[in-house]
């Protein structure tokens, strides 16, 4: 009651959209996360397919375009619900707060210019997957734009970058990926990305390196930041869009208890891990990063496979590649299902996701052998069906869409097929209530196959 009336005492009229799109290209993110030891070299850096996505959600409420709530205005009770929303529902998919650190800071009466970016940012996001507070998602999203767009025009220096501002512009690009449109995400990712490389995030574990910076939960905060931008580009670049990536000396992240109670773990680099004999260490969050980056050796591999095949006949390296990566994804599928229960994908999204990741994988593997291998689509979009919308993972529309895709290109090879296809469609159609993206990947399916829909 007491939260209602004061939400419902600061509600005035919105005076204008007030944001101007960023200005970055997402060319530039070419440079940016560079060539880890473990990545393909493909040699291809346009997508071989150009998606059209619609610019907002038709079914966002009225009220969204008619309400504003400066951030500055917001109650604090209101503040303390959206903060422990965050960290409730939106926490798992980003990781990269340490909870303690942040609620200390936001109990001090005076906060730097980042630091309200980034709560801006975490309040929004958590808006957007709330039903309580839908209506003032936009306007803090709005404030959240133009608090980041101010602070880079005061602030040119490399060195005042602030690892809070490189934060908030990440869980901005999620936002918009799921509230706004596709292509304003990736501006606001290009953002990220170009900051990222501006801080040298991809060196911070460099060997050999002298650093006077002691505190491990500020290093690992870092680590998993880039983690998470390495991840959103991966999953997002499986839509067609490839980059080049250098090299990457960053270690994995610890694990959640570790992160969350200032234990310092050392962890290995990317390589490492993935050829380890012990995989027990290795958290959901680890397993996702392995994942996006086997995703993006077999998105590469398509794509230098295709061109091999214009102007040469396979040569066997293109095979030895194929069954490499083939093995490799093969391996973590069965390292997943051995570690983590089925059971488990419904206690959390972010394990349901990295599994359709993997299976989203197979699919570029099929379009390059042509043959088919049993796909479990359909179980996994009846477990999304299962959760809580605002508890599934922001980009699961990809892989879902993906697998749609396969399905109908292929449903007259099995009869089960059309069944798969339609439990994956209902799935993305009752996540576009509250995720763009499914909107998204919906009419770019339907432009696609509108004569095999008929």
């Amino acid at each position: 009651g007491a939260l209602a009336a004061a939400l419902e005492s600061r509600l005035v009229q919105k005076n204008g959209e007030g944001c101007t799109a960023a200005a970055d290209e997402v060319d530039g993110t070419q440079e940016i996360l560079g060539n880890d030891q473990s990545h393909e070299p493909s040699g291809i850096q346009n997508a071989d397919v150009e998606l059209c996505f619609p610019d907002s959600i038709s079914e966002m409420k009225l009220d969204d375009a008619l309400v504003s709530l400066p951030s500055a205005s917001v109650p604090e009770l209101m503040q303390e619900e959206l903060s422990q929303l965050y960290f409730d529902r939106m926490h798992a998919f980003a990781p990269i707060l340490h909870q303690l650190r942040y609620f200390s800071w936001d109990r001090q009466s005076t906060k730097t210019e980042s630091q309200r970016c980034l709560q801006n940012a975490m309040w929004a996001l958590a808006a957007s997957v709330s039903a309580q507070f839908q209506t003032i998602g936009q306007s803090l999203y709005q404030d959240t734009r133009q608090a980041l767009e101010l602070l880079e025009s005061r602030h040119s220096d490399i060195k005042s970058i602030r690892i809070e501002q490189v934060q908030a512009c990440l869980l901005l690009a999620i936002y918009e990926f799921m509230r706004s449109d596709y292509c304003r995400g990736w501006m606001s990712a290009g953002r990220a990305f170009r900051l990222i490389q501006l801080m040298r995030l991809q060196e911070i574990d460099v060997p050999g390196c002298n650093r006077t910076q002691t505190d491990w939960v500020e290093m690992e905060e870092k680590r998993r930041t880039f983690w998470v931008a390495y991840a959103l580009d991966r999953f997002v670049c499986i839509r067609g869009s490839d980059m080049h990536l250098a090299k990457v000396m960053v270690r994995l992240p610890a694990p959640e208890v570790a992160f969350q109670s200032g234990q310092p773990v050392l962890m290995g680099f990317l390589i490492e891990s993935i050829t380890a004999d012990d995989q027990s260490s290795m958290s959901p969050f680890t397993e996702c990063i392995v994942l996006a980056n086997i995703s993006g050796r077999a998105l590469s591999h398509r794509h230098q496979s295709l061109v091999e095949n214009l102007y040469i006949n396979m040569s066997q390296n293109t095979w030895d590649r194929h069954k490499w990566i083939g093995d490799e994804l093969t391996e973590r599928i069965a390292l997943l299902s051995v570690k983590y229960a089925p059971a488990s994908e419904q206690m959390d999204p972010l394990l349901l996701f990295t599994r359709m990741v993997a299976q989203t994988t197979v699919l570029y593997l099929y379009k390059i052998m042509n043959s088919m291998i049993p796909v479990t689509a359909e179980n996994q979009a009846t477990v999304i069906m299962q959760l809580n919308c605002f508890k599934v993972h922001p980009f699961t529309p990809i892989p879902l869409s993906l697998c749609a895709e396969f399905l109908n290109s292929y449903r007259n090879l099995d009869d089960s097929f059309a069944s798969q296809l339609e439990h994956i469609l209902k799935a993305l159609r009752s996540l576009k209530r509250v995720n763009n993206l499914a909107q998204a990947c919906l009419h770019s399916f339907e432009l696609d196959n509108v004569d095999s829909l008929l």
